[in-house]
């Protein structure tokens, strides 16, 4: 049985809660494009990150009137009152191995607490429900969809669904089992706590790229589509499944390939490219050839 907390090509950082595995794939990615969804809890400054495995997104803006009939009037009187906005997603928390499987669990364990407030103390170790100093807010930070000018957005979680992905196997010893994927579901409602709106000049007081700031993309390049993106839905690139089912063990070591995870559905990101298939069919021919001479 491998000891996974002697592996040199594992990196524990219990300060950021992360587990770096140099053999990773999953890991690499986050860290080469910093996707990573992140949650502070304002009131005690505690943080808890995990690798953004993002299965859904909604972002919702709610224009909210107060509407007045009229006797003898066909519409209604209509005051502006707000415009609210609520973020619902879903993630998994997926393990490489044992060791990011505990962090993943203790990350997950704290998110769960976050959802409750700070109590004041009345006396020494009593607490009463009617003292509370302060609510649970949060701040939440996804790459450039869940993210304000500087830093991510503030608001209230109005309800998480945790829920273990017991399918997808769990490691366990005597009355302990620590799931390998545990999946959740958030409802996220925003704070606008940055300008809003436009002033007399016609000027968006958020910035030309509200809602989604950090971005490259410039108004000015929307009128020219990027030939690179596609907007056909992501899939593993052809033969991505036969060739990784072919690949000797020395060589998914090399590429640092998880087969166990891909059948789980934990998919290489790199197997999503085409070209990325077509080199690495061309460098095993040359190896085999080499191998005959």
């Amino acid at each position: 049985m491998v000891d996974f907390f002697r592996n040199p090509n594992l990196i524990a950082n219990p300060k950021a809660g992360i587990v770096k595995n140099t053999n990773d794939a999953s890991t690499a990615y986050a860290n080469t494009y910093n996707y990573y969804l992140d949650f502070t809890h304002i009131p005690t400054g505690q943080n808890s990150k995990f690798k953004a495995f993002v299965t859904e997104f909604n972002d919702q803006f709610t224009s909210n009137w107060n509407d007045v009939s009229v006797y003898g009037r066909m519409d209604p009187i209509s005051t502006f009152q707000g415009t609210a906005r609520e973020i619902s997603f879903s993630f998994d928390v997926v393990a490489f191995n044992l060791l990011e499987a505990k962090q993943n669990f203790i990350n997950s364990q704290k998110l769960i607490q976050f959802l409750y407030p700070v109590y004041d103390e009345v006396s020494e170790g009593r607490f009463s429900a009617t003292s509370i100093q302060a609510p649970p807010l949060l701040r939440i930070r996804f790459a450039n969809l869940i993210a304000g000018k500087n830093e991510g957005l503030v608001g209230k979680l109005n309800g998480l669904s945790y829920q273990p992905d017991l399918e997808a196997g769990v490691f366990q010893k005597h009355d302990q089992v620590i799931p390998k994927v545990n999946r959740f579901s958030c409802v996220f409602t925003v704070f606008h706590t940055e300008g809003v709106g436009f002033d007399e000049d016609g000027n968006f007081r958020g910035g030309e790229l509200f809602p989604y700031p950090s971005s490259d993309v410039e108004i000015s390049d929307q009128a020219a589509p990027d030939p690179s993106v596609s907007s056909r839905r992501i899939v593993p690139a052809d033969g991505a499944q036969e060739l990784i089912q072919s690949l000797t063990k020395e060589q998914r070591e090399e590429l640092g390939v998880d087969i166990n995870g891909y059948s789980k559905g934990v998919m290489d990101p790199r197997f999503f490219k085409p070209d990325f298939i077509r080199q690495l069919r061309e460098d095993i021919e040359d190896s085999d050839e080499g191998q005959e001479e």
